[in-house]
């Protein structure tokens, strides 16, 4: 999970207004 977290931090990093990122937090 912890790799996985790294992915998703630098994932908002770069698009903090994903799409995706907002799909995944939602699930949360």
């Amino acid at each position: 999970m912890r790799s996985f977290l790294e992915v998703v931090r630098r994932r908002l990093e770069i698009e903090p207004l994903s799409s995706d990122a907002k799909v995944f937090l939602a699930k949360l």
